[in-house]
């Protein structure tokens, strides 16, 4: 029996306001799918569940948002970084961005 790879994820923040999602959002994730460079991805960094931009700078992952207000966040060693999916689609009823 093969588990669903793909799911619905409510967004929860304002870090990527500058992609056009938005707080409340509900957000499609394949979990199938490895991150690449600019993926945008759910994660959970410290035990802390989290959307943003996947990066790798100089061979250290970066987890970026789109918002200035939301600083990079460099993962450093030692800390646990669990990619649970990357972004496919968007679901909005009612709400336009900007």
């Amino acid at each position: 029996m093969h588990r669903p790879q793909i799911y619905l994820a409510q967004v929860s923040d304002h870090s990527l306001t500058g992609l056009c999602i938005l707080d409340g959002d509900l957000v499609l994730i394949d979990k199938a799918l490895q991150p690449r460079r600019e993926d945008v991805v759910i994660a959970c960094l410290n035990g802390d569940p989290l959307i943003k931009i996947f990066d790798i700078e100089q061979q250290q992952v970066v987890l970026r948002s789109a918002n200035p207000a939301y600083p990079p966040r460099y993962v450093l060693e030692g800390e646990e970084l669990h990619i649970w999916g990357v972004y496919i689609d968007l679901c909005r009823q009612g709400r336009n961005c900007g």
